[in-house]
């Protein structure tokens, strides 16, 4: 996402209801919305340039995560993405989010991200023909990455609405040293 996209007074952010449950809370895809001539509903897609991941990809359950090494520009871009999302649901009032921003001591601020459990690594890591990379390969390497935010959940806990959302990896690209 580029900040001054994001800043466009003529986008914001529509959502589409997929499903409502009264433990789990109700689920949204989420998209920019421009409104013109067809009123365009666009994926919401955030680029991160040279960035690393220390940890590697980690399992919590049964899902797969990377958190990434993140920028104060980027850091910029997730906290705007994340107002936009609160300021434009505006069927119920928002208390919190859940940010995916990690800020611990003694580490770099960082940005965790989800892989989508049906892709492979071939699949999500561009590689050259032949050329064989796994998630483990890229811990502490440089990379690229391009994440989508698809939907986000809204749950209530003590009257107040908590929003949750993912970010999902579409693509790494591995940054070889020249």
């Amino acid at each position: 996402i580029k900040h001054s996209k994001l800043v466009n007074i003529m986008t914001s952010i529509t959502f589409d209801k997929i499903s409502e449950d009264k433990t789990t809370g109700a689920l949204f895809n989420v998209y920019f919305y421009t409104p013109g001539k067809n009123n365009s509903k666009k994926p919401i897609f955030l680029n991160i340039p040279s960035t690393k991941s220390i940890f590697g990809i980690e399992t919590r359950y049964n899902n797969n995560y990377f958190k990434w090494t993140i920028s104060s520009d980027i850091i910029n871009n997730i906290s705007l993405l994340e107002n936009m999302l609160i300021n434009s649901f505006t069927e119920l009032a928002i208390s919190s989010i859940k940010s995916k921003i990690i800020v611990k001591k003694g580490y770099p601020t960082m940005l965790e991200t989800k892989l989508n459990k049906s892709a492979s690594s071939s699949d999500i890591i561009l590689h050259k023909p032949g050329e064989i990379l796994t998630y483990n390969s890229l811990k502490n390497k440089k990379c690229t990455v391009k994440l989508q935010l698809r939907n986000i959940s809204i749950q209530t806990r003590n009257n107040e609405h908590i929003l949750y959302y993912n970010l999902e990896i579409n693509e790494i690209a591995l940054l070889h040293d020249k």
